[in-house]
């Protein structure tokens, strides 16, 4: 960082000094104290120009009362120069003279804000080793099972949790309400028909419908002088049941891949995502909505929230959902891990967790794939179940069928296909795994 400023600062002084008169050398003088700063440069181990006639810049006096020269050598570290006369040319004949290069005039803005610039600089610096530890402090270590050693590996791999960074897409959820919105409904009904929501009444509200019994005892209350409250309504309010769902979404490169209908494998993913909420939200269950996906090195998944427990499922909500594109690798034992401890952490009596993919774990860049990926994923379900979360694992158009089979053994409910609308087939059988 240091070399970096002083090569900026000798490369500004170099240039300054050897282009402008002594008029203008007074503003580049103005310049380089801004850089330099009163009583140092402002950066440690850099010293200020030194004080005394020699800290000045060099100018020239000539013919007829021009400034003339200081003649040559160092100065304040900066190399003696011959500048012109006003005008910015040089006097042919004039001994010591030589061509200068085409005079660009003044100095552009941000030069005279070089002090401004330094500190831009260190403060970037600073903002980035902050956001490197912040993530090194957000960096959540998860097991990993090791089929050569039979046996967990620690502090090895992990996840972040964070948000969906990507720009919503308006026309992801538009496709969604456009080609779903029947289907979601039927969906809806069928969930109704196994357990039709509760509902209670709530008196005492400032809208729905008027509560006449409140009614009137407010209006006796404005008889008698006092005040009458605007509560005068009541309404009917979905029970929220004690169920905490976590739904997971494999966004990995390789659900891009089309599976017909205009649809590829992660549109088949994020809509049936989609709907399942839909019908948690009309059931008033708690639950979440997450995509992940793993860099190169398949160190650290990202788990990235696009609706978290508690939050309202609407528009925005949606929004992201449907927006989310395909990313890079899936080290699913990582992200059932972690998505396995927020679920933990919840209050909910029942627990759910949702796992949507296209039944491939997979990193390109290093060891896990194949037997390795599929028996750490399947030691991660194992821990799940074990720790009182029941996994239903949905895989949309799986290549790997024996992964999926051995999958089907460690779960709670197991389905695969190819099709958001064979979903509401599956529902009723999925929707009665959940509530076991």
């Amino acid at each position: 960082m240091k070399t970096a400023i002083v090569g900026i600062i000798n490369k500004l002084k170099g240039h300054l000094t050897s282009k402008y008169t002594r008029k203008e050398a007074e503003d580049v003088e103005d310049v380089l104290e801004g850089l330099y700063g009163t009583g140092g440069t402002g950066v440690e181990g850099l010293d200020a120009p030194p004080e005394g006639p020699q800290g000045d810049f060099p100018f020239r006096e000539g013919e007829d009362g021009e400034e003339g020269t200081r003649g040559d050598g160092p100065i304040g570290g900066i190399e003696r120069v011959l500048l012109p006369p006003r005008g910015g040319k040089s006097r042919k004949g004039q001994k010591g003279s030589k061509p200068l290069p085409e005079d660009f005039g003044k100095p552009p803005k941000y030069i005279k804000d070089g002090k401004d610039l330094i500190r831009a600089i260190s403060e970037a610096e600073k903002r980035l080793r902050e956001k490197e530890k912040r993530e090194e402090s957000d960096f959540r270590p998860v097991p990993e099972w090791n089929r050569e050693k039979r046996g967990y590996e620690h502090n090895k791999v992990g996840y972040v949790v964070e948000a969906y960074s990507e720009r919503k897409d308006e026309g992801g959820l538009k496709t969604y309400k456009e080609k779903f919105s029947r289907l979601s409904d039927l969906v809806k009904e069928e969930l109704k028909k196994l357990k039709p929501t509760a509902r209670r009444r709530v008196t005492r509200q400032t809208e729905g419908s008027l509560d006449m019994e409140v009614v009137i005892r407010e209006l006796k209350k404005g008889m008698s002088g006092k005040d009458i409250s605007d509560k005068l309504y009541e309404r009917t309010k979905k029970e929220r049941r004690d169920y905490a769902v976590g739904i997971l979404i494999d966004r990995s490169g390789s659900t891009s891949d089309g599976v017909g209908k205009g649809f590829d494998r992660l549109d088949v993913e994020k809509y049936s995502a989609m709907l399942l909420a839909d019908a948690l939200d009309e059931l008033n269950d708690n639950f979440a909505v997450y995509s992940f996906s793993t860099d190169g090195s398949g160190t650290k998944t990202s788990l990235e929230k696009l609706k978290e427990f508690d939050d309202e499922w609407d528009e925005p909500a949606k929004q992201y959902v449907a927006s989310i594109t395909p990313g890079h690798q899936n080290h699913d034992g990582t992200a059932i891990r972690g998505m396995t401890e927020m679920l933990a952490k919840r209050t909910e009596k029942k627990k759910v967790l949702v796992h949507i993919s296209d039944g491939t774990p997979w990193v390109d860049g290093g060891y896990y794939r194949r037997e390795y990926a599929n028996e750490d994923t399947l030691k991660a379900i194992e821990e799940a179940e074990k720790a009182g979360i029941r996994v239903i694992y949905l895989s949309i158009d799986p290549s790997n069928l024996e992964f999926f089979r051995q999958a089907a053994e460690k779960c709670t409910f197991a389905e695969k296909f190819n099709d958001v609308f064979e979903l509401p087939k599956k529902i009723t059988d999925l929707y009665l795994a959940m509530r076991k």
